[in-house]
Formats: structure tokens, sequence, C-alpha cells
């Protein structure tokens, strides 16, 4: 029996196997479909992925924490304890938005505060107090990172942006808007502005004034008929490319100058398209909660969704060109280097922008780190328990 034994161990060790690090898809299920979630399908904003390695708030019982799993959802660590008996609340439902240097950068509801923990040490450190900010993680340079936050309430409406030292958790650059739901608020890299667009006054019952604004200067205004925009009310656009403004007016596409905004060219446009938002999804918050997510938009070159498929605009054409055939709504994109992250509820789609190859997977989260990405992919319906869960990393530059 003795030697039975040893040559399976033998077996198990030749073939490259491990008797400790066994691929444990309950572990798997349980972070990409927590139980203790309410909506109990999905909270990807709970875990991510770093230095080969699988970081989630999770767990049931007495064992509720901040843990490290290996990719297979072995070798499970506790690295902060959030138990109900423990005294100091450090990490409770939190919202990771990025990973850096070790380090994890996350909002807890649970006090409104900005936090960050090393995972090394699982020591936790408060950046901000009392506010709610969104971080926009692929404007991260230089140690500083695009953070917003919108204000709807009628009293008090605005939008904020300004830049966060990760470091330092200073604030700089700080701005504030008009609060507008035309479309996402562009910002543009090149020249740190906001673009946004907002009605100004009505004329009669049909007609509006609009005004475009950068940050808080009107550069263009003009007038609008209502009734073309009842299907639709986020038809008008206004974005930034290849150092122009364009703007898209119901049914016409406008290139300004951007040093005094005259018009240098029109063309006519017959189909509705919209900006993809870029940076963090938007976090789920209690009522009565006055600072939510921002829609914005952070690409120097942004894409466009019209139905479910994708586009970039060319700028000497003033066409919208397809890139990508996709068969499901579209919500949200990040850049990295060389490639486009665009993700919704249960797909990712990595899209290399100077191959223009592209590959769709069936995933519900991920994390970008150096030249690989990881993926929480999965097979059958997400939706069931039947979906069976699995950690891919992918080298970028392969796509």
């Amino acid at each position: 029996m003795k030697k039975n034994f040893f040559i399976g161990f033998i077996i198990l060790l030749l073939c490259g196997c491990s008797l400790e690090k066994q691929y444990n898809p309950k572990i798997l299920h349980s972070i990409a479909k927590p139980s203790m979630n309410q909506s109990v399908i999905r909270t990807p904003e709970w875990y991510f992925f770093s230095n080969d390695k699988m970081y989630a708030y999770t767990g049931n019982g007495g064992n509720i924490g901040f843990y490290s799993f290996d990719l297979d959802g072995s070798n499970r660590k506790l690295i902060v304890d959030d138990r109900a008996s423990v005294q100091e609340v450090k990490v409770r439902y939190p919202y990771f938005y990025l990973v850096k240097n070790d380090e994890a950068y996350f909002y807890m509801g649970y006090d409104n505060s900005l936090k960050k923990i090393n995972l090394n040490t699982g020591n936790v450190t408060t950046l901000v107090k009392d506010k709610f900010l969104n971080l926009i993680p692929d404007t991260l340079e230089d140690g500083k990172v695009l953070v917003t936050y919108t204000n709807n309430y009628v009293d008090k409406s605005h939008v904020y942006f300004a830049f966060l030292n990760l470091q330092t958790a200073e604030l700089t650059e700080e701005k504030k808007f008009n609060y507008s739901v035309i479309q996402p608020y562009y910002f543009s890299k090149n020249d740190n502005n906001i673009f946004y667009i907002d009605k100004a006054q009505s004329i009669g019952p049909t007609k509006a004034i609009y005004n475009i604004y950068k940050d808080n200067e009107v550069i263009y205004s003009y007038e609008a008929d209502l009734k073309d925009r009842n299907e639709n009310a986020n038809n008008d656009l206004v974005f930034t490319q290849d150092n122009y403004i364009f703007v898209i007016i119901y049914n016409k596409i406008l290139k300004l100058n951007r040093d005094n905004y005259s018009i240098l060219e029109e063309k006519d446009v017959e189909d509705r398209y919209y900006l993809i938002n870029s940076g963090s999804k938007g976090i789920s918050r209690t009522l009565g909660t006055e600072e939510i997510s921002t829609s914005s938009v952070t690409l120097e070159s942004p894409i466009f969704g019209k139905d479910k498929d994708i586009y970039k605009f060319n700028s000497v054409t003033m066409n919208f060109e397809k890139i990508i055939d996709n068969d499901v709504y579209n919500r949200y994109v990040q850049k990295y280097e060389n490639h486009l992250v665009i993700e919704n509820d249960t797909q990712i789609i990595i899209y290399n922008v100077k191959t223009q190859n592209y590959k769709k997977y069936n995933a519900s989260n991920y994390t970008v780190e150096d030249k690989y990405i990881y993926l929480m992919t999965y097979e059958n319906d997400f939706y069931t328990s039947d979906a069976q869960f699995k950690v891919k990393k992918v080298l970028l530059d392969e796509i």
C-alpha cells in the first residue's frame, strides 16, 4: 500500500501536478459571483490580479476578508480580516480601481473614503476622507491619476475633475462644471481641458439653444430642434482628435479650429453614434448619496458605438469606420499603450491599435499589468450555476 502511494506521488510530480495546488472551480466561482453580493450576479470590483496572484474580498460566515490566491484558486492567504468581531474596519465591500507597485487603490463606501492597501504587508492607508472619487485608471501618468464625480442634486448639481497624487493624496487642478446629460464629458489629455454640451435656454416648446464648452468657456452655440431628439437624447457629441474639435449636431458634423473655434469643414452624418465611456464602471451607491460616478471619455482618439458595432473616426475624411463587429452593447474602454480593452458585463474585447487585430473573450473581469492581461474567463451561461470560471494570462502583443 505504501509502495503504491509513493508511486502515485512520483507520477504527480513528473506530470507537473501538485497535491497542494489543484484547480479549484468552486473558489473561482465564489470570487466571480460572490454569494454575499446582493445582486447575486457579479461584483468584478471586489477582485483583481497582480504578479500572478488573484486578490479578492471574499469569504462567508466568520471568514470574510481580503485574501490572496494563486490563479487556480488555491493557496488562500488572509491579508486583511473583515469579520464582524474586528473593531477597526479597513476593507469592507471595496471598489478596486487599480494596482501599482504592490499597492491597490480602492473606494470604500462604508466610510466614504479613498484608500490604498499594501499587498505585501496588508497595511491600509486612507488617502481622501469623506469624499467619493472615481479614478480613471488609464490616465495614470507620473504618479497622478484623473479623478471625478458627479453631483446631480438640483441645487448643488455639478461635475468635478481633478488629478490625484497617489503617494501624497494631494488633489490638484481641481475643476467644476455644469451638470449636463447630453453626452459623456470629454477629457482632452493634450491640453487638460474638459469638453461638454449643455442646454442654455429653451426657445418655445420645440427648440432650444445649446452651448459647447471647453472647461467653463463657451466656444460654440447652436439652435436645436427638440423634436428631432425625442428618440435619443444623446445624439449631439463633442470630442477632439488630431488637433481639431469635432461637434456632431444631430445630422451633421463640424470640424472646428482648435485655437479660434472657427468652422473649417462641415459634413452630413446619417447614423447615430455614441461615445464609449472610459475608465471605471459606475459604482452603485446608497440612495441619498449626493456624489455618483461621472460618464466620461478620456481617449485622445475616441471610439464609438453604433447599435453594437464599434467604430473609429477618420478626421481627414470625417467618416466613421467600423473596426469591430460585435453583438453586445459596449460599456467601457481603457487604453494600455497600443491596446484598447473594451468591456461589458460578460465580454471583453482586446483591440490592437497598430495591427487592427482583435480578440473576444467570454470574461467578466480583467487586469492589465506590464505587457500582460489577466482575464476571468468562463464557459457555459454566465448567469446560471453552470458557469465555469478560469483565469487566463495573455500576452497583449500576441493579439
